[in-house]
């Protein structure tokens, strides 16, 4: 299943008024694989954080589905998030002190007892799929690439209706940031999930259903 979004008069500020990011309409259906370029400062980035609303200062409409997360409190979004939307971030963000399998199932602390276990197993299938050695006590020694997958395969492992990615490939070989591509894209459209994607990798974005770019804050 996945969510169609929707956004009307979106503003993103500093806390000095500046404005950020200024998006009048933008719509995305659900199940659509879109791509987002631009040169570095554009605001891609505040972008993405805006649509899972992790960003202040923000005014307008952001609507995935019925769910206007902008009219949400603080713990209504961080809820929607957890149940919703699956997050790669540029730069991993895994616990270094976990094994990969921990940090691809992350999303426990917020799954009831009943669903523990299929999530456990979906996060080992994913990282099986992706190629991740199983073998390791910690992310310590893993290598960017397989750091990447292990931070797609958390992405995944909730099962969410949107999957929003922040430069997935950036600093990755060609061959690793293809494969990586490969994971994410098979995954994604296997499950009929609505894609976001932030991206200097023109050979990822022409796998897209659609190419936004955004400079200066602005969508052209």
């Amino acid at each position: 299943m996945s969510l169609a979004l929707e956004v009307t008069d979106l503003s993103v500020r500093t806390a000095r008024h500046k404005a950020l990011l200024e998006v009048g309409n933008l719509k995305i259906d659900a199940g659509a694989a879109v791509g987002i370029r631009g040169p570095s400062g554009a605001g891609k980035s505040t972008l993405l954080s805006a649509l899972a609303g992790l960003t202040d200062r923000t005014s307008g409409t952001i609507r995935w589905g019925d769910t206007d997360i902008l009219s949400l409190s603080r713990a209504g979004r961080s809820d929607f998030r957890a149940s919703t939307i699956g997050f790669v971030f540029q730069d991993h963000r895994l616990f270094e002190e976990l094994s990969p399998l921990q940090n691809a199932s992350l999303s426990l602390m917020y799954a009831p007892k009943s669903e523990r276990r299929p999530v456990l197993a979906r996060a080992g299938a994913l990282l099986s799929t992706f190629g991740v050695p199983s073998d390791h006590a910690t992310v310590a020694p893993m290598s960017g690439g397989e750091r990447q997958r292990i931070a797609v395969a958390r992405a995944l492992t909730q099962d969410p209706q949107i999957i929003l990615a922040d430069e997935p490939t950036a600093n990755l070989d060609r061959v690793t940031a293809q494969t990586l591509g490969n994971d994410l894209l098979g995954s994604v459209r296997n499950a009929g999930k609505t894609l976001v994607l932030v991206s200097h990798d023109d050979a990822l974005l022409a796998r897209m259903d659609t190419i936004l770019t955004l400079e200066h804050g602005r969508l052209l």
